[in-house]
This record gives structure tokens, C-alpha cells and sequence, in this order.
């Protein structure tokens, strides 16, 4: 506990009335009247009214020139921007010439088609009984000239001749020659001189006609006369006629679509 305090010692209180004698140092701790009657503003010195009116006028075309060069840039880019009716129309058209293209590569895909199959069926495939007949006689177009006599031409523009791409037989007789004329006014001509007559080349029989495995199977029904199988793959056609031809003795030849001539 504290000491009692003495009676008659005023305490410290924040209100208590100002002393109304001066003291030694009054003079030094009061403050000034000229300074209590000063205000803040009057401490500062004054600006002059042309200084201030100056950098008004260069802040203002500073922000007019700023708000000018945004706006123009808003102006550009509002400008190339695509509207919706711009980019339905440029969608449009890309489809449109997407569509053209696709046409195009579909159109040059079919003549491509159209240009194998007649390529094809360019190839003219001799069925025979020993190797009398191998592609380099093909090549060369004795056999071809055997088969025309005197209407064969000078020359025969055969773009490849070579035995049937499949392994050797297992009975032993040789695979198939098939050669390609580019001419298909020969290839007729060929195949109509060999209808009635049969072939007998290097005293051997020969078979000779249209390559089976390039033609579709309809095709191929139609041209045999004996009765087919159910279901006629190509690969069951030159093996059909090799079987009749064994049976009968005699070669087959395939004359037109309509069927075929002994």
C-alpha cells in the first residue's frame, strides 16, 4: 500500500487552472504570438499564378494526347476485327473449297481406278503343258506371231512379260506366262485368231487367255461353260480350267464375256 498522502498537497490533475505567475522560463517554453496567429497555409510561400497556370496547360495536353492515341488504337482494332457475318462467310467458304479439293482427288482416284483395271486386264495369260513357252518368248512375240501368221505386226509393244507370281506347281508343270500389251486393238486380234484354232507351240499345247485373277468373278461365272462352283474366287479360276483341260484333252480358251470356246 502507498503512503497517505498529506492533506493540504493538491495531486496532479489535467485540470487544473493555469498559474497566473510568470516564471523565469515562461519566456522560453510559450510559444510566440506570431507564430499562434500564423496558419498553415501562410508558412508556404506562394506560388505565382502564371507557374501554376502553365502546368495545368501541359498536364491537360499530355492527357489529350494520351485519350487521342487510345482511341485511335480502339479505332484499329474495332476496324480489323471479324464481325459474325464475316467469319460465317469465310467459313463457308473454306468448306466450299475444302468440298472442290475432295471432288477433285475423288475424281483423279477413280480415273487412277478406271487406269489400273484397264491395265489389267491388258494381260493375256497362257495356260501350257511343259516350258515351250517362258516370258522371254513372250517378250519377244513368237508366240504371238505363231498364233497371227501372216496379219503379225513388226513388233509388239509389250510392256512386261513373266511367269504367274506364285510358288512352282507340285504336279510339275510350269506356271502360267502372263504378258501385258499396251495395245488392246493386238490383245483382240490375238485372242481372235486363237478362238478356232488350237495352239500347238514348240509342239506343245498351249491355253492362252485373259488373266482370271484381273477380272471379278461374275465375269468370270459367265465365261466358263462348264458349271461352276457355288462361290468362284479368282484364285479357283485358271485351276478350273486346268482341270478341264486335263479331263477333255484339250485346251480352253476364253473368247468373250458371253462365254468361252473349245
Amino acid at each position: 500500500m502507498g503512503k497517505p498522502r498529506r492533506q493540504g498537497t493538491p495531486g496532479p490533475s489535467g485540470n487544473s487552472p493555469p498559474r497566473k505567475y510568470a516564471g523565469p522560463m515562461d519566456d522560453f517554453l510559450s510559444t510566440p504570438d506570431s507564430l499562434r496567429t500564423m496558419r498553415p497555409a501562410d508558412k508556404m510561400a506562394a506560388a505565382s499564378p502564371s507557374a501554376e497556370s502553365g502546368a495545368d496547360s501541359e498536364l491537360g495536353s499530355a492527357r489529350g494526347e494520351a485519350l487521342s492515341h487510345i482511341t485511335a488504337e480502339l479505332a484499329s482494332i474495332s476496324a480489323n476485327m471479324l464481325t459474325k457475318n464475316d467469319k460465317t462467310n469465310l467459313v463457308m467458304e473454306l468448306r466450299a473449297a475444302i468440298r472442290e479439293e475432295i471432288m477433285a482427288v475423288r475424281k483423279d482416284l477413280t480415273a487412277l481406278e478406271d487406269r489400273v483395271t484397264e491395265l489389267e486386264r491388258e494381260n493375256l495369260q497362257a495356260l501350257q503343258h511343259s516350258q515351250a513357252a517362258d516370258h522371254a518368248t513372250a517378250r519377244q512375240g513368237s508366240l504371238f506371231t505363231h498364233i497371227l501368221g501372216e496379219e503379225a505386226p513388226d513388233e509388239y509393244n509389250i510392256e512386261r512379260a513373266h511367269r504367274a507370281l506364285r510358288p512352282p506347281r507340285r504336279d510339275g508343270l510350269p506356271r502360267d506366262v502372263i504378258c501385258c500389251l499396251l495395245s488392246f486393238q493386238l490383245k483382240d486380234a490375238i485372242m481372235r485368231a486363237a478362238r478356232p484354232q488350237r495352239i500347238i507351240f514348240q509342239d506343245s499345247p498351249i491355253s492362252l487367255f485373259l488373266r482370271a485373277l484381273d477380272l471379278p468373278p461374275v465375269t468370270i461365272r459367265n465365261w466358263i461353260l462348264d458349271q461352276p462352283p457355288p462361290r468362284l474366287d479368282h484364285p479357283e479360276a485358271p485351276q478350273l480350267l486346268r482341270t478341264q483341260a486335263q479331263k477333255e484333252a484339250q485346251p480352253v480358251r476364253w473368247g468373250g464375256p458371253h462365254g468361252s470356246e473349245e
